[in-house]
């Protein structure tokens, strides 16, 4: 969002007073799904909301077309690309003129255990036995 918007600040829900507009609302909510020994799916809704000085069609429409083209069929994270899904963009609000994208990421987290210290080898040894069979018998 920061290369979307430069110079715009990012505030999450629990900012209610002492924004300054224009400025983006983004709050992700994760949930386990299933999980295994080794591996665990987890779900997370995404909402982003802009807030702009004045009420905006146009800036509006813009934030839609370069947050779903961002974001939209697959989120880079890191080295991962993550599928998005029931992607929607609305308007919110008493006047519904403030934009809000919704979307949901699914994806898989490798569950690692710490490695258990073991002492380490210092010896090896290695007893060689040789036995001969006679096939003709």
């Amino acid at each position: 969002m920061q290369e979307l918007y430069p110079g715009e600040r990012i505030y999450g829900v629990e900012t209610t007073k002492g924004f300054v507009k224009p400025c983006l609302f983004v709050t992700m909510n994760a949930k386990l799904l299933e999980g295994s020994r080794n591996a665990v799916r987890k779900e997370a809704q995404v909402e982003i909301i802009r807030l702009l000085k004045d009420p905006d069609e146009e800036a509006a429409l813009d934030f839609f077309e370069k947050v779903q083209a961002a974001f939209y069929p697959k989120l880079q994270v890191g080295d991962r690309h993550l599928n998005t899904r029931d992607f929607e963009a609305d308007y919110i609000g008493d006047g519904e003129n403030i934009p809000r994208i919704e979307f949901s990421l699914e994806y898989y987290q490798r569950m690692e255990k710490p490695a258990e210290k073991a002492a380490l080898l210092r010896k090896l040894r290695i007893k060689e036995e040789l036995k001969t069979w006679d096939y003709r018998r």
